[in-house]
């Protein structure tokens, strides 16, 4: 930014031109002072602004964040007199005015995917000091993250990406990230192995976002999340009773729904609790059991699109984990192209594209290359799905 001098000497070589300013008072006040004063109120310390991202909006829009909690985020507009607040679920994002430079640079590697040195700059961007000490608790959360995306090839990053989070909410059991922050740190011990460790961490959020009126989603994902982490690992009986649990909460609650959006969100899980079969199928390397069971569902007069993409789906990783990557290949071609609105199943699907032209390896010209526009297309596309993560972890 320009400096203050530098500023009036700019000012300076044009003033001799131009005429006098007009005071309330009808006094003449030089044009140059009065530019001068509008500069140094411009460059004054404070002048610059937290910039706030509602969730939806293409440009953030710019305020001082008084303070920001699971509930609500607390900002002072320039020129207005009163706080304001807003939502914090209909926040996006925050970027505030004296983010550290190691912080900026761990988000911009984060997004590109450079997860251990993302990791790096956050841990060297904690040491630094902000106004309400935000960074112990931005710095942290973004830690958790990176650690998460490195857990896909090392589990022992998992486990560390969960102590993260864990930490994160003993210090700060009250901040935006809360729901977010359990929900990974339930997914990392989900992924290390914990089953048990993270159906209790699942049970959690469902009881914080039961409390705190975080939205029915919240505690519905919970419910079948806490199934897919016994399912992922091998306790068939507990996933079983989780999944049904799961089903019957969202369908329960399905009907009453106001907002569309929410409806369909919950007859997802519905769906998800009914596919559950086929994927403990698909786990135990049942392939032909999977495939016929996921055809059944597929076919079925009353699916929604989303079970109906989810199937498709299931049949294309039954095709990879066989060997018949072409055909794969194929499946989930036709669910990219059919069911793109379905959003997560499109994730999915884009995500399998990837998989697929990698398992084709030298059958697929130029095969690395299109498999890391795939990837980068789930990122870019859908990075509020799951599928983000593994696609971040699959580009070197």
């Amino acid at each position: 930014m320009m400096g203050l001098t530098e500023l009036c000497t700019a000012i300076d070589s044009r003033a001799s031109s131009e005429p006098p300013v007009a005071c309330s008072q009808g006094d003449l006040v030089p044009t140059r002072l009065v530019k001068i004063a509008l500069a140094a109120v411009l460059l004054a310390p404070g002048a610059a602004a937290d910039e706030i991202l509602q969730r939806g909006a293409q440009r953030p829009f710019k305020g001082s964040v008084l303070s920001e909690d699971v509930g609500k985020v607390k900002y002072k507009l320039e020129n207005v007199p009163q706080p304001q607040e807003l939502d914090a679920a209909l926040v996006a994002d925050i970027q505030y005015d004296d983010a550290p430079e190691p912080y900026v640079k761990g988000r911009e590697l984060l997004r590109k995917g450079e997860a251990e040195n993302a990791a790096n700059s956050f841990r060297l961007a904690l040491k630094a000091k902000t106004k309400n000490n935000w960074i112990a608790v931005y710095g942290n959360y973004y830690l958790g993250v990176s650690l998460q995306m490195l857990g896909s090839k090392d589990a022992n990053k998992l486990k560390d990406a969960a102590a993260t989070f864990a930490q994160l909410l003993k210090d700060s059991p009250d901040c935006r990230f809360l729901p977010d922050a359990l929900q990974r740190q339930a997914d990392a011990l989900a992924a290390s192995g914990d089953a048990t460790g993270a159906a209790a961490v699942y049970d959690r959020l469902a009881t914080v976002a039961r409390e705190k009126k975080l939205g029915i989603l919240w505690e519905a994902q919970a419910q079948v999340k806490k199934a897919d982490a016994f399912a992922s690992n091998g306790m068939t009986k507990e996933a079983t009773a989780a999944y049904s649990q799961a089903g019957s909460f969202a369908e329960s609650n399905a009907a009453q729904q106001k907002d569309e959006n929410v409806k369909q969100s919950l007859l997802a899980i519905v769906g998800r609790a009914q596919l559950s079969q086929g994927a403990t199928l698909l786990r135990d390397k049942k392939y032909l059991e999977a495939k016929q069971f996921f055809e059944r569902v597929a076919q079925g007069s009353n699916a929604t699109a989303e079970v109906v993409a989810s199937a498709l789906n299931g049949i294309g990783e039954v095709l990879l984990e066989e060997g018949k990557s072409h055909d794969a290949l194929d499946q989930f071609a036709r669910v990219r192209v059919r069911y793109y609105l379905v959003h997560e199943q499109a994730a999915r699907a884009t995500y399998f594209l990837g998989r697929s032209v990698l398992a084709l390896k030298d059958a697929e010209p130029n095969g690395r290359k299109k498999a890391s526009d795939y990837f980068a297309e789930v990122i870019e596309r859908y990075g509020d799905t799951p599928w983000a993560d593994r696609a971040r972890a699959e580009i070197k």
